[in-house]
């Protein structure tokens, strides 16, 4: 049993075979990714992920890049473009998928220096990929310290407010009595006999994503409607 359940999920798509990627929250709920979502062409991505992207530039740092199809759009439209993600599978994938510069390694651990990139691809509910509050500001103050100062980055998240599925209130509940966010999640995904570690996931609402953004040196520049529960935003850094 290995744990990378993303990039088998995504190789296997890839090389014809069938492919289901589960996705597993720590009070017993379940549910399936579509795995053709990743593969999107950008003729297929959604409208709020256009738009957001329009303000992308110059020297792009795309994390979590899965599959890569940001990454191999935006390298085809003349990007300079760095790819990182924690999965091995996942880079072979963007390398035979025709990426350049691919990345191994933790959005906790961003092995870059100061002020190298102009626009940071956070998407895939990008925004809460560090985990926990405190994890998602640590992040965006080092995103500030590897960009440059009319950087962006180009996320999005879930308005886990908007949910009535009754198993996710009484987990938004939960969480509000351990006197953690609503909208913070603990899961694993699952793909065949891979399972990932449980990790945490940060959802949140276009408010709180101003909050944390305040904290973290970034603010909002402008949001992007999707389709519900799912926002775009692009960020700018703050001034003084």
């Amino acid at each position: 049993m290995g744990d990378d359940a993303f990039g088998k999920a995504f190789m296997d798509f890839h090389l014809g075979n069938e492919s289901e990627l589960v996705f597993e929250r720590d009070d017993g709920y379940s549910s399936s990714s579509d795995i053709p979502h990743y593969f999107r062409e950008p003729e297929g991505f959604p409208p709020y992920e256009k738009d957001a992207l329009s303000y992308t530039n110059s020297k792009v740092l795309d994390i979590g890049c899965g599959a890569g199809r940001h990454s191999v759009w935006l390298q085809e439209e003349g990007f300079d473009v760095t790819s990182i993600d924690s999965s091995s599978l996942a880079l072979e994938l963007c390398r035979r998928r025709g990426l350049e510069k691919l990345v191994q390694g933790e959005l906790h651990h961003l092995p870059f220096g100061k002020g190298v990139f102009d626009s940071i691809v956070l998407l895939g509910n990008g925004f809460g990929l560090a985990g926990r509050l405190e994890d998602t500001i640590d992040l965006l103050r080092r995103l500030h310290e590897i960009t440059k100062d009319d950087a962006v980055v180009i996320t999005d998240s879930r308005n886990y407010a908007l949910t009535r599925k009754k198993a996710h209130l009484e987990y938004h509940e939960a969480n509000r009595r351990r006197g953690r966010p609503a909208g913070e999640v603990k899961i694993r995904a699952k793909c065949g006999s891979e399972v990932s570690n449980w990790f945490y996931l940060l959802m949140v609402t276009p408010r709180e994503m101003e909050e944390v953004c305040e904290k973290g040196g970034w603010r909002v520049k402008e949001f992007f409607e999707g389709v519900d529960p799912v926002f775009g935003a692009v960020l700018e850094k703050s001034r003084p």
